[in-house]
């Protein structure tokens, strides 16, 4: 059965009369369809499938709902303080938290998609030859990576290569150099594009 939530919600302000509230997000068990109806910017959630939908048009009596989850998300990561790289890989999570042991920092995909533009900030760097900040997946390095030249400070990115993820899989940054130095102060950032 459609939906027809198109009555405006209102409430009583101090200085005007009667205020637009915004609607509530409509939770149902399905995806919002053509004759689902209510104000533009309409949330939907359909909970057994974990979306979210947004009412952005109705023309000729015909509603279109556009998946929120279909646009592009930024993973990244700070790195707080000095980051040591003295001769060991050290393991960033893509919502922080560094660590020696690949295992104890890795995120879950929880949809297919492809990660690219791997842009890479740091205020200060006291390694003494380059440091290669990786994104790994499923504990194997990819061909996304940039390599900050040895006492340099700056932004660095890898604006050409990508991965493809599939859910489930495990994703880090990895940032490995043969000798010792510190990188400070900065962070670690993808682009993800669901499919």
């Amino acid at each position: 059965m459609a939906v027809n939530n198109t009555r405006q919600r209102v409430a009583y302000g101090l200085t005007d009369a009667l205020l637009t509230v915004n609607p509530r997000p409509i939770i149902s068990q399905r995806a919002p369809g053509f004759a689902d109806k209510s104000e533009l910017g309409q949330i939907w959630i359909d909970v057994p499938n974990n979306i979210a939908y947004i009412l952005t048009s109705v023309v000729a009596n015909s509603s279109t709902w556009v998946n929120l989850a279909s646009g592009t998300q930024t993973l990244g990561a700070s790195i707080n303080g000095a980051m040591s790289v003295i001769g060991a890989n050290l393991y960033i999570a893509p919502f922080g938290g560094e660590s020696t042991d690949p295992a104890g920092v890795q995120f879950v995909a929880s949809s297919a998609g492809t990660i690219s533009k791997l842009y890479v900030n740091i205020d200060a760097n006291t390694s003494t030859i380059g440091v290669t900040v990786t994104v790994n997946k499923n504990s194997v390095n990819t061909a996304l990576a940039v390599t900050i030249p040895a006492l340099t400070a700056g932004t660095f990115s890898d604006l050409v290569d990508s991965v493809t993820v599939a859910a489930g899989d495990l994703l880090q940054f990895e940032a490995s150099a043969s000798t010792g130095g510190t990188i400070q102060n900065g962070s670690v950032s993808v682009t993800f594009v669901p499919s």
